[in-house]
C-alpha cells in the first residue's frame, strides 16, 4: 500500500488537485527560503501545478503563509525537513515500495518547561475547503485500532481513532527523525487546513506507534490476500477486510485492481462486467431513483479513471488488452490542441492589412480560432488559406487509447513522450 501522492505526471488530477499541488509547491518554496521570503511576495506570479498553472492571489498567498508561520513556529529550536521523501521499508510487514512524501516534518530535541523529552512533529498541509479532515476522531465500538490520549483541555484522557494516512507517515518518519534527535518520547501529528481554519492535532507516544505498525501491516497482508480473491469470492470472504467507498477509495491506487470497488460498481451499477458491453446498466428515470443512483457517481467516476489509467498504462508498457471487437486496444493521435499564432507578429500585420480595426479584440489582437470565424469563409477563405493559415501551429493531439479495429493509424510517440489522454473511445468503429 503506498501513500497517497500526487497524480502521475501526464494525467489530469482535476483542477481542485492541481490547485493543491500549487499550494505545496509555493509552500515548500518559503520554507526552504533563506531570505526571509514571504508567500505575499508571490502575489500576482504564476505557479504551476500538475497540469495548470494558477496565479497567485492575495488569498491564495494567505492561506499559505498560514501553513508556512504554523510550521516554522513549531520548527523554532529543532531540525525542519520539507517535502521529505519517507518510506516503510524496516518496519516489519513492509518494503521500499510503501512510501510517500511528507509535508513537513519537526525533531525538537531541545528541553523546556513545557516539554521534557525530544519529539517529532510530522504536519500535513490540506489545501481543500470541501470538507474538514481530523488528526483524531473519537473511537467507535467498532474502531479498528483505539488509543487513549489528552485531547484539548480534558481533565481525563478519553479513546481516539487516529487519522491512519498521518500515523503512517509518522511511523515512516520516525527512522528520520531518530537521525535528528535522540530517542524522542512521541510524534505529534498535525492537519493543518488553512482555507478552513481548522488546525488538529494528536500526540502519538512511540509505544502506540509501534503497536499501530503490528495493526497496520496485519491490515496490509489481509487486504493483499482479498485482493487475490477476485469479485465473485471478495463479498463472501474478505468483506471485513476491504470496504471500499467514495472517501477511502479516492487516492487509492489500487482502486482499478481492487475485487471489493469492482464489486460496489457492480451492484451500484445493477451490470454485469462480462456482458456490459453489449447490455449497458440501465439508468433510472424518475426523480427519486435518480437522486440514490446519483450518491455512487463520484465512487464509480473515480473507479472509471482508474481503470482508465491503468490500461494506459498497460498498454504503454506493451501489455495487450482485448477490447469487445477481440483486438487488442492502441493509441491513436487524440483531438489536437487549440489553434494559435506561431508568429503573433506576422499574424497581426496580416490581420490589420486585411481586416483593418476588427482585427482587434479591445486592448488584444485576436486568437487564431477567432479570425477564423471572421475568414474561413467562402469569400475570404482563399485569404484565409493562403496567408493565415501558414501562420498558425498547433499542437499535436495527445495519444487516446481505443480498440484495435479503429481505423485511425496507431500513434508512435515522439522521443521522451509520456503523456496519455485518461479520456477514450470505446465506441466500436462500423
Amino acid at each position: 500500500m503506498a501513500y497517497p501522492e500526487n497524480t502521475a505526471e501526464g494525467v489530469d488530477a482535476g483542477e481542485y488537485a492541481d490547485e493543491g499541488t500549487a499550494a505545496h509547491k509555493l509552500a515548500a518554496l518559503l520554507l526552504k527560503s533563506k531570505s526571509g521570503m514571504t508567500a505575499e511576495d508571490w502575489i500576482g506570479k504564476v505557479i504551476r501545478g500538475g497540469t495548470r498553472e494558477f496565479e497567485i492571489t492575495e488569498e491564495f498567498a494567505g492561506h499559505v503563509q498560514t501553513y508556512v508561520d504554523d510550521v516554522q513556529r513549531r520548527a523554532i529550536g529543532g531540525y525542519l525537513m520539507v517535502e521529505q521523501r519517507v518510506t516503510l521499508d524496516g518496519v516489519e510487514g513492509f518494503d521500499e515500495s510503501n512510501y510517500g512524501t511528507s509535508d513537513a516534518i519537526i525533531g525538537v530535541a531541545t528541553k523546556s518547561k513545557y516539554e521534557r523529552y525530544p519529539y517529532g512533529v510530522v504536519e500535513d498541509l490540506k489545501f481543500g475547503q470541501g470538507e474538514k479532515v481530523y488528526a483524531w476522531t473519537h473511537a467507535r465500538p467498532d474502531s479498528p485500532f483505539v488509543m487513549d490520549a489528552w485531547i484539548e483541555d480534558s481533565e481525563v484522557q478519553v479513546s481516539v481513532e487516529p487519522n491512519y494516512q498521518l500515523m503512517l507517515y509518522a511511523l515512516a518518519s520516525l527512522a528520520d527523525l531518530r537521525l535528528l534527535i535522540e530517542d524522542p518520547s512521541y510524534i505529534l501529528i498535525v492537519i493543518n487546513q488553512p482555507r478552513l481554519g481548522n488546525l488538529s492535532e494528536l500526540r502519538v507516544p512511540i509505544a502506540v506507534l509501534e503497536r499501530f505498525a503490528l495493526f497496520a501491516a496485519d491490515a496490509l497482508k489481509k487486504a493483499e490476500l482479498a485482493m487475490s480473491l477476485g469479485v465473485v469470492n471478495v463479498e463472501f470472504e474478505s468483506a471485513r477486510f476491504l470496504n471500499p467507498g467514495e472517501k477511502q477509495c479516492r487516492w487509492c491506487r489500487a482502486l482499478a485492481r481492487c475485487p471489493a470497488a469492482a464489486a460496489k460498481i457492480q451492484k451500484e451499477t445493477a451490470a454485469d462486467f462480462e456482458v456490459i458491453g453489449s447490455e449497458p446498466p440501465v439508468v433510472p428515470v424518475n426523480a427519486p431513483q435518480i437522486a440514490k443512483a446519483m450518491l455512487a457517481v463520484p465512487f464509480v467516476s473515480d473507479w472509471c479513471r482508474a481503470v482508465m489509467q491503468r490500461a494506459n498504462e498497460l498498454v504503454g508498457a506493451g501489455t495487450d488488452i482485448i477490447g469487445p471487437d477481440n483486438k487488442p486496444y492502441k493509441f491513436v493521435e487524440g483531438k489536437q490542441g487549440d489553434r494559435k499564432w506561431a508568429d503573433p507578429k506576422a499574424a497581426e500585420a496580416a490581420l490589420v492589412g486585411v481586416l483593418g480595426p476588427k482585427a482587434y479584440k479591445p486592448q488584444e489582437i485576436l486568437t487564431a480560432g477567432g479570425a477564423s470565424k471572421v475568414l474561413d469563409k467562402a469569400k475570404t477563405k482563399a485569404t484565409w488559406n493562403d496567408i493565415f493559415v501558414p501562420l498558425i501551429k498547433r499542437a499535436p493531439g495527445k495519444p487516446m487509447l481505443v480498440m484495435g479495429s479503429d481505423p485511425r493509424p496507431a500513434y508512435i510517440p515522439a522521443s521522451g513522450a509520456d503523456e496519455f489522454e485518461i479520456e477514450a473511445d470505446w465506441s466500436i468503429p462500423e
